[in-house]
């Protein structure tokens, strides 16, 4: 019997989950405008207000030789799109890091979906945090593996799964975030990589919303709480904090030749474009050092924020530049959304099945371009 797509959108619709595209047509540090109307960008991943400053793109091309660099990589890397940027880039991601190597993909859900399937296998188990990214779910059910998802953050039930079917399977993973994305709270990962030594099993963090913010140069979570060394895979993306495209992997030398030749997302995709390889490299030699102050402050920004939401009544999540406001119901998220809207904020609603039913929420994320005023004015909105 065929779908009748008709009928699934309209039932999407009824149950206010259904999504449209919302094309921005300029970006100007902490705004984005649609059409001529200005708006207080909360819904961007451009948590270093990099995205936004044309007068960083400005000096990057007067920098930069752009004819030479080209706007295509014309091929996959194992032919002849892997240029001598792509290996500098990779050196330099790799420097971060305590023994390992960096090999970078064309965005983060690549990452994950090439890399985890050739490292877990089909006869190995993968214990996940509930909240953990859709392309990392993506690519677990690739693999073939057996999942276990342990609750959110919540270091005695991942024990418990570790205890009742760790002895089951040779080759066990631990796969968290570093800074949950919908939840904007930072992992127990102090207390993983112990259960990790515990019961022998490797640990995959995905650090897409710490690289950039946390740690020395930016590096994330793991290098900021010094066990780096005690964590397998390592991956960070370059589209978020860093206003660039594309993402990286962080492992052994081993493991990084043995992606090069097993993951198919890898090795089937036209690589990343070597001027934007060029403005990654380049972010991160003389941007990104510069602006760690504007992460602390951004830090201290969420905690303000968060403070004012709770003297209100309203229920808040994370310790994280994102800034989830729980609303529970569907058609109140999307009417504050909009109520928000009409007073010159984009903060839009995140309903089911990005999150559990009854938790549609307004995610907030801030940008060290915003200060207390624009703070004061969103809580005043809300």
């Amino acid at each position: 019997m065929n779908i009748d797509y008709k009928a699934e959108l309209q039932h999407l619709s009824d149950i206010s989950q259904k999504r449209k595209l919302r094309p921005i047509s300029k970006r100007d540090g902490k705004y984005s405008y649609i059409g001529e109307e200005k708006f207080l960008d909360c819904s961007s991943n451009d948590y270093l207000a990099i995205a936004g400053d044309s007068s960083l793109r400005e000096k990057f091309l007067a920098e930069v030789n752009i004819a030479e660099l080209g706007f295509s990589a014309s091929a996959s890397r194992l032919l002849s799109g892997s240029t001598v940027l792509h290996e500098q880039l990779e050196e330099l991601v790799s420097s971060f890091y305590y023994n390992k190597e960096s090999l970078v993909f064309n965005s983060g859900y690549h990452a994950n979906l090439g890399i985890i399937p050739v490292l877990v296998g089909k006869q190995a188990v993968v214990f996940a945090d509930k909240q953990v990214h859709a392309s990392i779910i993506d690519g677990i059910l690739l693999s073939g593996a057996k999942l276990y998802r342990y609750k959110h953050n919540d270091m005695r039930s991942l024990q418990e799964s570790l205890k009742k079917y760790r002895r089951n399977f040779n080759n066990a993973w631990i796969i968290t975030e570093s800074i949950f994305s919908m939840d904007g709270d930072t992992a127990n990962i102090n207390e993983i990589i112990m259960l990790k030594e515990q019961f022998d099993v490797s640990l995959y963090v995905d650090e897409a919303h710490a690289f950039g913010v946390r740690g020395k140069n930016g590096a994330g979570v793991c290098v900021e709480l010094g066990i780096d060394k005690d964590v397998d895979i390592i991956v960070g993306t370059f589209g978020k904090a860093l206003a660039s495209v594309g993402a990286f992997v962080a492992c052994d030398s081993v493991l990084k030749e043995f992606l090069i030749n097993k993951a198919r997302s890898f090795i089937f995709s036209t690589a990343v474009p070597p001027i934007n390889i060029a403005w990654t490299k380049w972010l991160i030699e003389n941007v990104v050092p510069a602006k760690m102050d504007n992460a602390k402050i951004l830090s201290l920004l969420a905690d303000e924020f968060r403070a004012l939401l709770i003297n209100k009544g309203y229920k808040v999540l994370g310790d994280s530049q994102i800034v989830p406001l729980i609303v529970g119901d569907n058609d109140n998220a999307v009417l504050l959304s909009k109520q928000l809207e009409e007073a010159g904020v984009i903060a839009l609603a995140v309903r089911p099945p990005t999150v559990p039913v009854g938790s549609s929420r307004l995610r907030f994320s801030l940008n060290a371009g915003m200060d207390s005023a624009d703070i004061r004015k969103i809580v005043d909105a809300i």
